[in-house]
């Protein structure tokens, strides 16, 4: 397995990822599949924030993607980023999210950045392992703020210090 920067030519794989949790995965509160010419537009966007879009390929195909971002738009959060991590169905349980969050882990260190956020459902078992594993906490639970399928949803925040700064 590859861990690389997303390319143009990956903008459909990408997407249907993506599109395969929006339409079966409760955990994504998302509802609407987004179109290819929106994940064009997200990935140009990413790229010209200098923000990362990574994915995990075997024989040349996208087994999974991950990304992160500002976690608040306001200027005391620069130094924090919430990432995203989607490996497609049949690669699951192979190592592929761990790989990516790693890379993204690495990424935001040699960006200079100092916590990594996850937002996570409460019920995405998995996701909560895996990054209790790679060393996030749960720092809090937003009980039932999300909505998807007519379900209220409860998010868990979690995240890793990137520093190993003595500062509050």
């Amino acid at each position: 397995m590859k861990i690389r920067p997303a390319r143009d030519a990956d903008a459909a794989e990408i997407n249907a990822i993506f599109n395969h949790e929006v339409e079966h995965s409760a955990p994504l509160w998302i509802e609407t599949p987004v179109t290819l010419a929106e994940r064009q537009e997200w990935l140009a966007a990413r790229r010209a924030d200098e923000l990362p879009v990574l994915v995990a390929e075997v024989d040349g195909r996208v087994l999974g993607f991950g990304s992160y971002g500002p976690f608040r738009l306001y200027e005391g959060f620069r130094p924090t980023v919430e990432h995203s991590v989607y490996v497609a169905p049949a690669a699951r349980r192979g190592g592929v999210g761990r790989a990516l969050l790693a890379a993204l882990i690495d990424s935001a260190r040699s960006q200079g950045k100092k916590v990594i956020v996850a937002a996570v459902d409460s019920e995405n078992e998995a996701s909560l392992f895996l990054h209790v594993t790679m060393g996030f906490v749960e720092t809090g639970r937003m009980p039932r703020i999300g909505e998807k399928w007519g379900k209220r949803r409860t998010m868990v925040l979690l995240q890793k210090e990137l520093t190993q700064s003595a500062e509050p």
